[in-house]
């Protein structure tokens, strides 16, 4: 069966790394590249359509107002941050959603084989989203608690 996306050899990829790219960038044509007769094969896309493909994977953060303090979590990530106010305890949240992301791509091999394999799409999306944008991925209608 013919490949649906084009597969390119490793080597000759590498040689011709720059006709791949824009393939890829310029003509938006996602391809494979593969080596060790198609053993590791990695996905080659544009990295604006990736994040298009991955607008849906939102946050939906979780406020929970407590005696002087907030609280804003994505439990389905274990992360939480905390301040006086909603403002400062989503910031803390987006601070430390920065920290997983980094960590969770430096171990990403660890994080794959884990129960946290699924995160991966969303920290992508966070990912590519411009650091200055990154916030508004936070701030759809978060769920209010009070404890």
């Amino acid at each position: 069966m013919d490949a649906l996306i084009p597969e390119t050899d490793f080597s000759l990829a590498k040689s011709r790394l720059s006709d791949v790219m824009s393939h890829v960038v310029r003509d938006h044509q996602p391809g494979l590249i593969s080596r060790y007769h198609g053993k590791e094969t990695m996905l080659l896309l544009n990295a604006e359509d990736a994040e298009s493909l991955l607008r849906e994977y939102r946050f939906a953060p979780e406020i929970v107002f407590s005696a002087g303090e907030v609280t804003a979590q994505l439990p389905q990530f274990g992360v939480l941050g905390f301040g006086e106010n909603v403002d400062e305890a989503l910031a803390d949240l987006l601070a430390e959603l920065r920290l997983y992301t980094q960590r969770y791509f430096e171990r990403a091999s660890l994080y794959m084989q884990s129960d946290r394999r699924g995160h991966m799409p969303w920290l992508l999306r966070f990912a590519l989203t411009p650091t200055d944008q990154q916030h508004l991925l936070l701030e759809s209608a978060p769920s209010l608690s009070k404890r």
